[in-house]
């Protein structure tokens, strides 16, 4: 392209009156044509066109589109939702302003980032939104809370915990499905493979391993259970029903698993005992 064309070019695009997308595209012309040496700008540009995560900036290819991002700093120290540790949490990535509302009556520019736990046995991630000092005025999610099951077999303990922590974040219908996956995974852990729930929850009952009452518990949970297993769902899950099933599932592994070890374990410190006073 000829000096003055590219002169003439360069004029055009900075003139106000011209469409942005407009600009956009000449801008993005003039970037492929080689410039005249005497033409040649080099003064440091508003964006870079590329991704440097050494800068510690993510930038975007389009320079018109973007709005201004920030450094990505590792903020303060947070309890993190996911495994309650006051833990620094790194930047990975602006997602630009928050809605409106979020920034209704205050003086400083609000910031939504993805965040990450540097926890090394976390790394869970969040989003928040930020202020102009980096310092974080709302989480999502708030807080993830489950629950330890000692004495009770990992891939069932792993699974009643799971449903707590839906429980927290008010993922209401995924907590109770797994509450009564959990109870069926106890009755197959019991050797109880074959039948529906229904009859295997009976069959725990009649082997001595729950109680009447707990059985009871256990089909409720079969109840609400079988309605989100089979998509029925037109009533909502409240709160209140969700914990009530968490509970009734907490007495059928507490039923199978954690009280009769709890009953071993003083047996066996019983015994050892004696065998201590008798030498």
């Amino acid at each position: 392209m000829p000096v003055t064309a590219i002169a003439n070019e360069r004029t055009r695009v900075g003139q106000s009156n011209v469409p942005r997308v407009h600009q956009a595209v000449a801008r993005t012309r003039l970037a492929t044509t080689p410039a005249h040496p005497a033409l040649r700008d080099d003064r440091p540009r508003r964006y870079s066109r590329s991704l440097s995560a050494r800068r510690g900036y993510l930038q975007a290819a389009n320079p018109v589109s973007q709005p201004r991002l920030l450094p990505l700093p590792t903020m303060a120290a947070t309890t993190c939702p996911f495994c309650h540790s006051l833990t620094n949490f790194q930047s990975l990535q602006n997602l630009g302003t928050p809605p409106l509302a979020f920034n209704m009556g205050r003086t400083t520019q609000l910031h939504t980032r993805v965040e990450m736990c540097a926890n090394e046995l976390c790394h869970g991630l969040v989003i928040t939104v930020v202020d102009g000092s980096g310092k974080i005025l709302r989480m999502w999610p708030e807080q993830v809370g489950g629950k330890q099951f000692s004495d009770v077999p990992d891939h069932i303990a792993e699974t009643a915990d799971e449903a707590y922590r839906c429980n927290s974040i008010k993922a209401y219908r995924a907590a109770v499905l797994l509450a009564r996956s959990a109870i069926e995974a106890t009755a197959k852990q019991k050797g109880i493979t074959t039948g529906s729930l229904v009859s295997k929850i009976d069959q725990m009952h009649t082997n001595g391993l729950i109680r009447e009452y707990v059985k009871e518990g256990a089909h409720e949970v079969r109840h609400l259970g079988n309605d989100m297993a089979h998509g029925d769902f037109v009533d909502p899950v409240s709160p209140e029903d969700t914990d009530l099933v968490l509970t009734l599932m907490d007495e059928v592994l507490e039923e199978v698993f954690q009280a009769p070890e709890r009953v071993a374990k003083a047996r066996a410190a019983r015994f050892a005992k004696k065998q201590t006073a008798a030498r």
